[in-house]
């Protein structure tokens, strides 16, 4: 994670402008890649709670206020064990989503930004029991909702840091929450 974060703060620092008028965001495109961190509480006896990084892709298009994005998640393969007894699981997740969008503009080039919308979660996992070995694919869909703050630093290019969550709908996980930090450009 601490990894993620210094590309990020590089990345960001390096499009910062000087600037002082901003220009409007209005009925543009735009593209941009996130890093995030999110806790996976899975279905499972005893149950299991990871923390886990992820880095996706997203685009959309915005009008006004209120905008459209998808979005493509990886999350790296992660190894979870029971403290109470010897399971082990290892999980390979994909995400796949379709958000609404919500801007309030709170000064020149800082944005409160909302979605809500529904995400596609598919999960590998392999569980090793001291009876036995196992695995199954599991996909559901489920609703999305996060909250954040915007940033303009260039005509161009936005950063922002989200809190987001997820139900998946599937039969592996009950819920997903994160955080999120990301860059995008605006066409």
């Amino acid at each position: 994670m601490k990894k993620s974060l210094l590309f990020f703060t590089i990345l960001c620092s390096m499009f910062v402008s000087t600037a002082h008028a901003a220009a409007s965001l209005h009925h543009r495109p735009f593209a941009g890649v996130t890093f995030d961190e999110s806790r996976y509480q899975y279905k499972t006896t005893p149950s299991f709670h990871d923390w886990n990084e992820a880095v996706g892709i997203f685009g959309g298009y915005r009008w006004t206020d209120f905008g459209v994005q998808a979005s493509a998640q990886y999350m790296r393969p992660i190894h979870a064990r029971s403290n109470t007894t010897p399971v082990t699981v290892d999980v390979h997740a994909y995400n796949f989503a379709l958000d609404g969008l919500y801007f309030y503009k709170l000064c020149n080039r800082l944005e409160w930004k909302s979605l809500l919308g529904l995400g596609v979660m598919t999960n590998h996992f392999s569980v090793k029991h001291y009876d036995g070995l196992g695995s199954a694919t599991t996909t559901g869909v489920g609703a999305r909702v996060g909250t954040g703050l915007q940033y303009q630093f260039t005509d161009h290019f936005v950063g922002e840091a989200m809190v987001k969550g997820q139900y998946p709908g599937n039969k592996a996980i009950n819920n997903v929450v994160g955080v999120s930090l990301g860059v995008a450009y605006v066409f």
